[in-house]
């Protein structure tokens, strides 16, 4: 078998594992950002849902050592709303310079002790004319670092969209000091601006969201629900009365009550129809379909008056929740508004995270590369692959020659359970530890030949799904990443994955040969080994799995290179996975598989 070029090796762990951003930080992980359908530049996100396990257990306890950057090396503008170790919970505000509409990966590193990272990053807010940011996190405060405002008669602070937010009622609000940078007329003309907020209504009759002026006759804009329950956006001019023009909908909000509601107003400046330039969006579809009108209007005119949220003029004040309120400086476009409401409406849905790396590291090499020495295996796939049978005495026996990679890339002497360094976390563990067919397979190999050293790669995830295992996906990547490192000290030699149980569950059966087939192809491409022997184990023989298992049984007559292991007369200890005894049995065949390969016997 003739080694892969360091040309290869070197441009593969470039696309694959970006050059670490600072040694200090321990750990990173790779945060996956959805398409988009168009191209964006300075786009805030927020990171609140499903952080990675591994960030509050290696994080700093107040997480200032949490940073964003992306793969160039650029370290990403975020502020820190809040960040709770003990709840596993947090709220981060990232500001993504150039959102391309193929997606994007940012790194997430943590672990550095000595870096401290200032709470609030009002850089965030400034590059897309953010005038005004409120997150409520138990003070007034703007988070772009011009308006704070002051609390009146005591909102509560209460649990949020993201992090806190303040619960209103009787006549608390927010009241933010007039600034002329909150006014956007002058009686003649007015500039193009945005208000949103998350709602969370206990009554929607008369609740006021955002609202410039402080009476009937020093009024501005405001963004509110009227007496009808219904929703609209005002524009005041000067006067006594005051002029004015409104955009509303002619159906209530009533359903929304006791539900967090998206909630925004977009004025795009002066026209010949200024009634057709104001829209109104709650959850980002468009509401607005009447017009309300008094008086001549000519623009808004700026008046010397505070911002008021929670409250409108002296007749109204709401009875519910209130988070993230906007002031923005421009009218937020279409596909702006669907990419805001997309990341904001459910964060850990729209994003998702990669398996935690470390730093690259010096490699421990049992032997010089040779590939009669040293012979590596990718043992991959979900539990059964991981492991679910309880380890035993005869499980304890080590053997020198039988190596491990760990969570370094460095090698150690295996030891169960071998899933221990996947790079994924598996919440499917239970109790353990267990032990997987990779045991024996290593075991039997290595009896049978005497002068090599077998090397694993364990990197299995419990419940993962094949679609889970193509490439671009981070149980994917991260084991190429791995395999790339071991391939430092001596070759890889052959796939073996057990999987299937989740297509089954799914009802995918069909796309399952599809998905294997992609996935070993790009294995053999991105490691550069083409005939690279991938070894396919059964599930376990019940009707519920007989498509899968009928499947899993065509591989070697569908894929070069390829083969199956029967799982017949093997038990399971549930009906899904093996117990430890068919455990050490299967890795057997899996063994044996693996020498008829060598033997030249398979196709």
């Amino acid at each position: 078998m003739i080694r892969r070029s360091i040309v290869l090796l070197v441009t593969l762990r470039c696309l694959l594992f970006a050059e670490w951003y600072n040694t200090d930080w321990g750990y990173r992980i790779p945060l996956y950002l959805p398409v988009t359908t168009s191209t964006m530049s300075y786009m805030p996100i927020v990171v609140s849902e499903n952080l990675h396990p591994s960030v509050y257990e290696y994080a700093k306890s107040d997480g200032s050592d949490i940073i964003f950057v992306t793969p160039s090396g650029y370290k990403l503008q975020a502020e820190r709303v809040m960040y709770n170790k003990d709840s596993a919970r947090c709220e981060f505000w990232i500001n993504i310079p150039l959102y391309h509409n193929l997606g994007q990966t940012v790194y997430c590193y943590f672990g550095n002790p000595s870096h401290t990272e200032t709470a609030a990053n009002d850089a965030v807010w400034h590059s897309r004319s953010h005038r005004a940011v409120y997150h409520f996190e138990n003070n007034a405060e703007d988070a772009a670092g011009f308006h704070h405002g002051v609390q009146q008669s005591a909102p509560q602070f209460t649990e949020g969209k993201f992090g806190g937010c303040y619960a209103f009622s009787a006549s608390s609000h927010v009241e933010v000091p007039d600034n002329d940078s909150l006014s956007f007329g002058d009686g003649s003309s007015h500039t193009p601006f945005t208000l949103s907020a998350w709602i969370n209504m206990n009554n929607a009759a008369s609740f006021p969201i955002i609202s410039k002026g402080m009476t009937s006759l020093d009024r501005e804009y405001c963004l509110r629900l009227n007496s009808q329950k219904r929703i609209l956006a005002a524009l005041y001019d000067g006067g006594s009365p005051q002029p004015y023009r409104s955009r509303y909908s002619s159906a209530t909000q009533e359903t929304a009550e006791g539900e967090w509601s998206w909630v925004c107003a977009v004025h795009y400046g002066p026209t010949d129809s200024v009634l057709q330039k104001t829209e109104v969006y709650v959850n980002n579809t468009r509401v607005d379909d009447s017009n309300d009108s008094s008086g001549v209007f000519a623009a808004m005119e700026n008046q010397a008056s505070s911002v008021m949220i929670g409250r409108y003029i002296e007749s109204a004040w709401a009875e519910g929740r209130i988070d993230e309120v906007r002031i923005i400086g421009k009218a937020l476009e279409a596909d702006e508004r669907a990419f805001y409401f997309a990341n904001q409406l459910s964060p850990g849905n729209w994003y998702s995270f990669g398996a935690l790396e470390r730093p690259p590291a010096t490699f421990g090499c049992p032997y010089l590369i040779n590939e009669s020495f040293f012979w590596i295996f990718i043992c991959i796939g979900q539990s059964n692959m991981a492991g679910r049978g309880p380890i035993e005495a005869e499980d304890t026996i080590l053997n020198s020659r039988i190596l491990l990679l760990d969570d370094e890339r460095n090698w150690e002497t295996a030891s169960n359970p071998l899933n221990k360094y996947a790079t994924m976390y598996d919440n499917n563990v239970g109790t353990g530890p267990y032990i997987g067919p990779a045991w024996s397979f290593a075991n039997y190999l290595s009896e049978r030949n005497t002068s090599v050293k077998i090397g694993l790669i364990l990197n299995a995830k419990g419940g993962s799904h094949s679609s889970e295992w193509q490439r671009g996906t981070p149980y994917y990547d991260s084991t190429i990443v791995r395999a790339l490192a071991a391939m430092e000290c001596g070759i890889i030699k052959g796939v073996i994955w057990h999987q299937g149980e989740a297509d089954a569950f799914a009802g995918t059966e069909n796309q399952h040969l599809e998905n294997i087939r992609a996935m070993v192809s790009d294995l053999r491409a991105d490691l550069g080994i083409p005939d690279l022997p991938f070894i396919a184990g059964q599930v376990y023989q019940t009707p519920v799995f007989d498509e899968i298992n009928s499947t899993i049984a065509t591989f070697g007559d569908s894929i070069p290179k390829a083969a199956f292991v029967s799982s017949g007369n093997l038990t399971a200890i549930d009906g899904v996975h093996f117990g430890s005894p068919s455990q050490r049995l299967f890795g057997e065949r899996y063994a044996i598989k693996y020498i008829e390969y060598e033997q030249g016997l398979l196709p």
